[in-house]
């Protein structure tokens, strides 16, 4: 199957300025990268453009901090949350404290040690800037010399990046004569940094990882090996609206984890709790539900087949029983969220690849898209089957 995506060999990139919209968002441990995979991922891309003489400005987010480079920066909505539900007389100190706390995010979701990877892998050709679109940023990309990379600061430190800010996505393109787009895990959103950018660069193209992901995903819901099954994830199912309702149609099976499972759940009439909730869409779940039911698959969920709590939690066995009796849409909780006081899963990471194993054991192909960041051994017992699309792991 073929895309009208131009990729980074079918435009003319030599001795130019290229903006490179990487995936970057690895994990991290007291400052030491734990995985290096992404980075690694986005090397072709990279290696081609410094071959080619290019002047590359590498671009990236990690993580979700507060916007630290934007002047009166406010809190997140749950920490919001903890203040309102505070006595009134202490909520302004509390607020104090977490804005203050705050700009420890400068430390947590630095892109420094990504820099300081690629330089490992690439011979010291990459510079780092303390800063996206300031002052060092711009001394940085304008000393540049053909061949040479430089990693500006993390994107979602200014505010304006997730808002897609027509002005910050025109200074990034102020950087380059060509956009190149290379993270398939951020490509969905429409940030400044992976749309807004696209409105003030004349070319742009697709790096070599997104165009592989582009091609293979094609393939597989185009023309898929049955049993095809398809597994979402991630919070907010206002995300994949239309990927749930066209996978729908298209695959054996669909499953869907995370927190958006709740909203799911909540629109079978399940009391959720205190769970992450997507309540304006509810009534689409439902009719997700039902199209799921006309479209002959039957429809199940963790709550139907036996709560889990800490007394019992044989993972295993319930999703041996939820795959046992040919389930098409499954609701599986995967997540760190719980509902109410009949769940209470703590930690289960050691059952997650027999999991995986027991959920795909007969499938042949599987289209896996997370939004949040399980362990390894669900990528594993994942490969063990060929299904290949990677994780967006490390809270996308």
């Amino acid at each position: 199957m073929t895309y009208n995506k131009k990729s980074v060999e079918d435009i003319d990139v030599a001795g130019k300025r290229v903006l490179v919209r990487c995936d970057f968002n690895v994990p991290l441990k007291d400052g030491v990268i734990t995985s290096d995979k992404r980075i690694v991922e986005a090397l072709p891309t990279i290696k081609y453009l410094l071959e080619k003489g290019c002047k590359v400005v590498l671009c990236s987010h990690m993580g979700k901090p507060h916007s630290i480079f934007t002047e009166g920066f406010g809190l997140t909505k749950k920490e919001k949350q903890k203040v309102e539900a505070l006595p009134v007389e202490e909520q302004a100190a509390a607020k104090a404290e977490l804005l203050k706390k705050a700009l420890d995010d400068k430390k947590k979701f630095t892109l420094k040690p990504v820099a300081d990877r690629l330089n490992e892998l690439l011979g010291n050709k990459v510079t780092f800037a303390e800063d996206i679109i300031g002052e060092d940023a711009k001394a940085k990309v304008a000393a540049l010399k053909a061949g040479e990379a430089v990693l500006i600061e993390n994107v979602r430190f200014d505010a304006r990046e997730t808002k897609n800010g027509a002005d910050f996505a025109k200074e990034l393109a102020d950087f380059a004569d060509v956009y190149v787009n290379d993270a398939f895990g951020s490509a969905h959103r429409a940030h400044a940094s992976t749309a807004g950018v696209t409105s003030f660069v004349k070319e742009t193209a697709v790096g070599y990882l997104m165009n592989k992901e582009i091609e293979f995903l094609g393939n597989a819901v185009e023309s898929p090996v049955r049993p095809f099954v398809a597994i979402l994830g991630g919070a907010k199912v206002a995300d994949k609206l239309n990927v749930i309702s066209n996978l729908l149609e298209k695959c054996d099976t669909l499953i869907i984890g995370g927190g958006m499972a709740y909203t799911f759940l909540k629109a079978k009439g399940y009391e959720v709790g205190t769970s992450l909730v997507d309540d304006e869409k509810v009534d689409y779940c439902k009719e997700m539900i039902a199209k799921a039911e006309a479209n002959g698959k039957s429809n199940i969920s963790w709550s139907e087949s036996g709560f889990v709590n800490k007394e019992d939690r044989d993972l295993f066995n319930i999703l041996q029983s939820v795959s046992g009796i040919g389930v098409k849409l499954a609701l599986l909780i995967l997540d760190e969220f719980s509902i109410s006081e009949l769940i209470d899963i703590e930690d289960f990471n050691n059952l997650e690849l027999n999991m995986v194993n027991s959920l795909c054991e007969n499938m042949s192909i599987c289209v896996w898209r997370n939004g949040k960041s399980y362990s390894q051994s669900y990528i594993n017992g994942i490969a063990q089957h060929e299904l290949i699309i990677k994780d967006s792991s490390h809270k996308s």
